[in-house]
């Protein structure tokens, strides 16, 4: 025991990212598998009340409260059907209708909605457009999947995007963000399998948790999991557990949506941030009937076509309201194609951003010879 303490003492004192072996920590990992138990993190009952708090037992929410403390008051809108929107959606289209979908990366609640992708994206595309955000902060590809799948089919979409960045892959091997219950699939013999519908609200949640056996072993998964020489531990078992589920319960997400979807809508999956997609995802984008934009790439051209230059907000790294607009323009460009004759939208001399993964890598294959 006191070998224990004098380990986790000497591990406490050094920040976490000096530790090369934290930095492999995987999403999986005891940590995360501490949010699965730590039950203090549920939202209070106030802030399940709170306007930017919106539960679904589908998805989840389709909108939640920022994480961060609120610096400064932004203008968020949310419309009657939970999105964040400044009008309600309808039903019965009379433009080309483009459905987005995502997590904050798309709807971050301490923008202005003039501030966020979308707005730019809409504002690029013109009036004989509509584009209907329906991404929420903390979403995994297993919830945008659901959206997908299950509401925007309702809306018949001409264009369907999912935007996504690394974060996402992990929280579809989990049943909980930051606490809050969610959907998850299950992979049985090549088979997705949905779990955990309809989703239970955090007062029922915390209720299923009162009794004194539950105190105890929350208390003691707490206490074990905030321990780093156990998450050192953990790591080496957890975390090939935890890219194998990325790998492949987000390609078999991805082959889910790309079928169910109807023939007439065109689907887009734009990658803005993050490392390197496990292969089995890239063969995926490569081979299904679908296009792909790895936004990374493209962002450092079209900044240089608009004379912008995007940052990130000091307070948790999200982009600040000039890097949005450059991500709208680059989906811009990889959407206008496909309904507008080919034309592009922004300067006509830059390259395409509409290729899909399979032509880049055939690209940069010729390129090397």
């Amino acid at each position: 025991m006191a070998l224990f303490l004098f380990a986790e003492g000497i591990i406490y004192v050094f920040p976490r990212q000096e530790i090369p072996a934290f930095g492999s920590m995987g999403p999986l990992g005891i940590e995360t598998l501490a949010y699965k138990l730590r039950y203090h993190h549920i939202p209070s009952f106030s802030e399940v009340k709170s306007p930017l708090t919106v539960l679904d037992p589908l998805l989840g929410w389709r909108s939640l409260r920022p994480f961060s403390p609120i610096e400064r008051k932004a203008r968020c809108t949310l419309n009657a059907q939970g999105w964040r929107s400044r009008y309600n959606y309808e039903i019965k289209k009379t433009k080309t209708r483009i459905i987005v979908t995502g997590d904050s990366i798309l709807n971050y609640g301490m923008l202005d909605d003039e501030e966020i992708i979308t707005h730019f994206l809409q504002k690029d595309l013109g009036d004989n457009v509509e584009v209907l955000n329906m991404a929420s902060p903390g979403y995994g590809i297993d919830q945008m999947a659901l959206v997908a799948t299950r509401i925007a089919p309702a809306y018949e979409p001409d264009i369907l995007v999912v935007g996504i960045i690394q974060d996402d892959l992990w929280r579809g091997c989990t049943d909980r963000f930051f606490g809050s219950l969610k959907p998850y699939f299950e992979l049985n013999r090549g088979e997705l399998q949905l779990k955990g519908v309809p989703v239970p609200t955090p007062e029922l949640d915390i209720a299923a948790h009162q009794n004194t056996w539950s105190h105890v072993k929350d208390a003691f998964v707490t206490w074990t999991t905030r321990s780093r020489v156990v998450s050192l531990l953990g790591d080496g078992f957890l975390l090939p557990i935890s890219q194998r589920c990325e790998a492949e319960r987000n390609t078999a997400l991805l082959n889910l949506i790309s079928k169910s979807i109807s023939p007439r809508t065109r689907l887009v999956v734009a990658y803005f941030e993050g490392g390197e997609l496990p292969p089995k995802m890239k063969n995926a984008l490569a081979h299904l009937p679908l296009t792909y934009v790895d936004v990374r790439f493209e962002k450092d051209r079209v900044s240089k076509e608009m004379n912008l230059v995007g940052s990130r907000l000091p307070l948790d790294n999200h982009p600040d309201p000039n890097l949005n607009r450059i991500y709208a323009r680059v989906l811009a460009q990889t959407i206008s194609p496909l309904f507008n004759d080919g034309k592009r939208v922004g300067n006509e001399r830059g390259v395409s951003a509409r290729r899909s993964y399979k032509e880049r890598q055939e690209g940069k294959a010729l390129h090397s010879k």
